[in-house]
């Protein structure tokens, strides 16, 4: 299960895994520590070898390890872990989220877009596409995926985008957050006349909030 956490992890996360009090892993934790499997790394643990840990985590049928990466996401965003750390479990389950990890994504969307657009961006998009257009949490993963390609410069990817996701949301406020980061990124590319275009655009429309409206002044 540890490795499962990568070359390193956190002890109180493994304990997420495990369903099972630190307490309890004393004696096998030291044991593997003695053993020279697991090192000492700062507050957290370490396999001493990334060949240890690479051993252990292909010896699980891919499918099992699939199913625990999904296992461990959801436990471990329950429990409030680090949300890089629950993105890196979801990323390796290979297939798209419950309920859960949709409303997940969108609440921490922007924290991984700052740590990590690339990841934020494939998750999103994962989700995205997995989410017909008027299901609940459809608007917020949209607008939550062009911030994250925005953040990692893929400004040709967000004017793709853009399109498909102004014509399918309805709430007022993920509209303008959208148009939003559309401008920007046609600012970003040295399109300046589009940019003013489409906030000229966003503008007539009439349902944007007010506050939006002073940003895309």
């Amino acid at each position: 299960m540890a490795a499962l956490l990568g070359g390193k992890f956190a002890v109180n996360d493994l304990t997420v895994l495990l369903r099972e009090p630190a307490s309890d892993l004393t004696a096998g934790l030291q044991e593997a520590l003695a053993a020279g499997i697991l090192v000492s790394s700062g507050p957290d643990l370490a396999f001493r070898h990334p060949l240890i840990q690479q051993v252990l985590y292909e010896s699980m049928p891919a499918a099992l390890r699939a199913a625990l990466h999904a296992e461990a996401a959801q436990a471990l965003a329950a429990a409030s872990a680090d949300a890089l750390t629950v993105a890196q479990q979801l990323f390796s389950a290979g297939l798209p989220g419950g309920d859960w990890a949709k409303n997940w994504l969108i609440q921490a969307s922007p924290t991984l877009t700052t740590r990590a657009p690339r990841l934020a961006a494939d998750l999103l998009q994962r989700e995205v596409n997995a989410t017909p257009a008027g299901q609940p949490a459809s608007d917020g993963l949209m607008v939550s995926l062009l911030r994250a390609l925005l953040a990692g410069g893929s400004y040709q990817d967000v004017t793709q985008l853009a399109g498909r996701a102004l014509r399918a949301i309805t709430d007022p406020v993920h509209r303008a957050e959208a148009y939003w980061v559309l401008v920007r990124a046609e600012d970003g590319t040295g399109r300046i006349d589009d940019a003013i275009m489409t906030a000229r655009q966003a503008l007539a429309s009439g349902d944007l909030p007010r506050e939006w409206q002073a940003r895309l002044l």
